[in-house]
């Protein structure tokens, strides 16, 4: 690729760029498109949110099959995540969420909510700088003691790329 560039007295040029080099820009959301949904924690793993509806996209294909965003082809690169969750539970415990990325939690996404009152409503919020590859899935999830039910009235997952 080539970009024209000036010198300190003004002059322009045409100058040789590594495609590598240029900006690709990519972004995707998914957030909850219903009243409500639930999420029957157990014990072992981080239980997938569920009931996402597709919001803006480019380069990240979102899957409301799977409830996720898959990063596209030759858009692997340094990403912004963020996600936002309003939820109730059935049960006083201590309940962790965190993002899944390319197959693996991502520990420095997740946040912790200390339940003390049954059907009360607990919002938690999160920001992390995680570098992802092309093909990895994104996806939201809730841990605690197994058989809780979660319900979920708001949910919000956002993957910006910053940076090849």
């Amino acid at each position: 690729s080539k970009i024209a560039v000036s010198d300190a007295s003004g002059k322009v040029a045409v100058s040789s760029i590594a495609s590598s080099e240029l900006f690709t820009p990519a972004h995707g959301e998914l957030y909850d498109n219903i009243a409500t949904s639930t999420i029957t924690t157990n014990g072992t793993t981080y239980v997938k949110w569920t009931g996402s509806t597709i919001g803006n996209t480019k380069g990240v294909t979102g899957d409301i099959t799977n409830d996720n965003l898959t990063i596209d082809s030759g858009q692997g690169g340094v990403y912004k995540i963020s996600y936002s969750v309003t939820f109730s539970a059935n049960t006083t415990d201590t309940y962790y969420w965190t993002v899944n990325a390319g197959g693996s939690a991502q520990g420095k996404m997740r946040m912790i909510s200390n339940v003390v009152t049954t059907g009360a409503s607990y919002t938690i919020n999160c920001v992390g700088i995680v570098t992802l590859a092309a093909t990895n899935t994104i996806d939201l999830g809730c841990f605690a003691t197994s058989g809780r039910i979660v319900t979920v009235t708001y949910a919000n997952l956002n993957v910006v790329k910053i940076s090849n």
